[in-house]
C-alpha cells in the first residue's frame, strides 16, 4: 500500500477489520494505537504480533487485548506471559484457542524448560486465583 495509506487511520482501521493481520503494514504510529490494535486483535488474535512494543508491556492493555483472543498473550511481553492474573485472563478468554497453542507448542516443551508455555501449561488447569491458592 502507498505509504499514505498506512498512515491513514480510517483506511487502516477498515482494512484491519477484515483481516486483523493487516496491522503489519500500518505505519508505526497506528501500531501503538489502541483502538486499532485492539481491532486487528478482535479479528485476528496473531494481529497482536505486529503492535507496538509498549502496547505488549502495557498489563492493563494486554489483559484487555485477551478479552478479545487469548491468543494474543503468546505476544505479550514475556514478563506478563509469567503473570498468573494474565494467564487465567487468556484461558478464560478462549479454553480452546489456548488449548491449540498449547498443543502447538507442546512439541518443543523440552526445549523450554521454564519458559512461558511451561508456566502456562501448569495454570491452565485453574479458573480462577482461589482455585490456584487451595
Amino acid at each position: 500500500a502507498h505509504e499514505d495509506l498506512k498512515k491513514d487511520r480510517e483506511f487502516v482501521l477498515a482494512a484491519i477489520k477484515q483481516d486483523g493481520r493487516a496491522l503489519k503494514y500500518a505505519h508505526e504510529d497506528l501500531k501503538k494505537d489502541k483502538e486499532i490494535v485492539l481491532a486487528a486483535v478482535k479479528q485476528n488474535g496473531y494481529a497482536f504480533f505486529f503492535a507496538h512494543e509498549d502496547l505488549k508491556k502495557d498489563k492493563e492493555f494486554v489483559l484487555v487485548a485477551i478479552k478479545q483472543s487469548g491468543l494474543a498473550l503468546e505476544y505479550a511481553h514475556e514478563d506478563l506471559k509469567k503473570d498468573i492474573e494474565v494467564v487465567l485472563a487468556a484461558k478464560k478468554s478462549n479454553d480452546a484457542e489456548m488449548t491449540e497453542m498449547l498443543h502447538y507448542h507442546s512439541a518443543s516443551a523440552d526445549t523450554n524448560k521454564g519458559g512461558s508455555f511451561d508456566t502456562l501449561h501448569d495454570f491452565t488447569s485453574f479458573d480462577t486465583l482461589d482455585d490456584l491458592y487451595l
